[in-house]
């Protein structure tokens, strides 16, 4: 109503205000407010039928990150509240994330427009529908099962960590005069409360659907242990024989078993993985979980093991388990100069230069007894690839080649350089047949059409056929 002009009121119109008027100055008096008067609920919105059992009262849990995305239970309240008191304007839920503290921010805050002077009849209905007893002596009971933190409407707020406290005065900049503020604990804001899960509700909890779908507790999960609780960007439920973790972007998927102990290991929902979006699925040799921003791989024989980034995308780009890498035997590790990932079949090395690599067979065999990463061969810059006679592998400090008759040998420095001079594999040289070795005044490789000597005197590589 802000920046409008309100027309004349009619005689009848300003005696009700001066006896609203009349009432709030009464209330404030006796120590109680308007809003907390015992009147009837009037058009309040249809209210399940509930049993004794009853949520507890919403801790306060400020927003402490930007998300900029409406949650479901504040969402669905929205929705109620407007289809039972349609004439009352929305006045929204998101607001553009600043520097200060605001449930606005993350989705879990709601402004009503029952303003005090133009619908305080349906501000009290509300308000009175909110923290009315229940049948069962529940204080304060749809509030609680809605999972609402706290309120605030006319200079007042309420506060689902003091309940007792009952209204106290608001000193913030904004009034609340033209509006009610509603503001959600987490449980409420993703419909993990009792309101939805009522037999006439809207929804129920996800992971509660989710567990009910696959067994309950006659499932290999179990009986629940505690509550549903809050993880980053989402909730879980723990269970005696596993977890079932939820968010809106990933749905309800289940961990358990030595994926879910390696999980919890890396840091769980918290850590680079994220939060799981697969089940615990059949791959070929094993079983795996899919997370964000991972994998993790299992079996007997492996244990449980991550992939993720770079060496993930090459692993699936090359078949995943289904190829002839396999599983993976460690995490991604620490090597000189990058990270690795070791897997049955083959090795895949890393870094920001050289990219995700694979090395298998013999030719991984021959790096590693030359010493691997730590040594002049640094680390791949392709995969094991096709070349004429056999295969290779080239890494950052030399070449090795392999043929079934000749093995793996590698060829680096002034004699490589005049080998890919010559023609490498495509030339009459052909193939390596030996590493470089030590021969009177330099240093000689061997190959299949001849032999090429390097000199230290004047640092030349001479090519001989034959």
């Amino acid at each position: 109503m802000s920046g409008t002009t309100r027309p004349r009121l009619k005689s009848a119109v300003v005696v009700k205000s001066a006896v609203v008027v009349v009432l709030a100055v009464l209330a404030v008096l006796t120590g109680s407010l308007v809003h907390g008067l015992d009147r009837p609920a009037g058009a309040a919105p249809p209210t399940p039928t509930f049993g004794a059992a009853i949520d507890a009262y919403s801790a306060y849990q400020p927003e402490t990150a930007c998300d900029e995305t409406v949650k479901p239970g504040v969402a669905a309240f929205r929705q109620l509240i407007m289809a039972s008191y349609p004439r009352v304007p929305d006045l929204g839920t998101l607001r553009a994330c600043g520097a200060d503290t605001s449930e606005h921010y993350d989705g879990r805050a709601w402004d009503w427009g029952a303003d005090t002077t133009a619908h305080p009849a349906e501000a009290h209905d509300v308000l009175n529908w909110l923290l009315a007893t229940d049948a069962y002596g529940n204080r304060n009971a749809v509030l609680r099962r809605f999972g609402i933190m706290y309120l605030i409407y006319d200079r007042q707020i309420w506060g689902a960590w003091d309940p007792s406290g009952g209204w106290k005065p608001y000193t913030g900049s904004d009034p609340h005069t033209s509006h009610i503020h509603f503001s959600f604990g987490w449980d409420g804001a993703l419909q993990h409360t009792s309101w939805w899960a009522a037999a006439d509700g809207i929804t129920t909890s996800a992971i509660t659907a989710r567990y009910q779908a696959v067994g309950g507790g006659a499932s290999r999960l179990g009986a629940l242990v505690g509550p549903e609780q809050a993880v980053p960007a989402g909730r879980v439920q723990h269970y005696v024989g596993g977890n079932i973790y939820w968010s809106v972007a990933t749905g309800a998927q289940l961990v358990y078993g030595a994926i879910l102990a390696r999980y919890l290991a890396a840091g769980g929902p918290g850590s680079f993985l994220g939060l799981p979006v697969t089940d615990e699925i059949d791959v070929p040799g094993g079983r795996a979980s899919y997370f964000q921003s991972a994998r993790v791989y299992w079996s007997g024989p492996t244990g449980a093991q991550e992939v993720h980034g770079d060496i993930l995308r090459h692993y699936l780009a090359a078949g995943g388990p289904d190829s002839f890498l396999g599983l993976p035997v460690t995490d991604e590790i620490d090597v000189p100069g990058g990270r690795a990932s070791y897997f049955q079949g083959a090795r895949m090395y890393w870094s920001a230069a050289t990219g995700a690599q694979e090395v298998h067979g013999a030719i991984l065999g021959h790096y590693l007894a030359g010493g691997g990463p730590d040594s002049r061969l640094g680390l791949p810059v392709t995969d094991e690839i096709d070349v004429t006679g056999g295969r290779a592998s080239y890494f950052q400090g030399a070449r090795v080649y392999w043929s079934g008759a000749t093995g793996a040998h590698r060829v680096y420095g002034g004699i490589l350089a005049d080998y890919l001079v010559l023609g490498g594999p495509d030339s009459a040289w052909r193939l390596p047949t030996t590493d470089e070795f030590d021969i009177p005044g330099g240093r000689r490789s061997t190959f299949s059409g001849g032999r090429i000597d390097w000199s230290w005197a004047t640092s030349t590589a001479t090519p001989y056929l034959g």
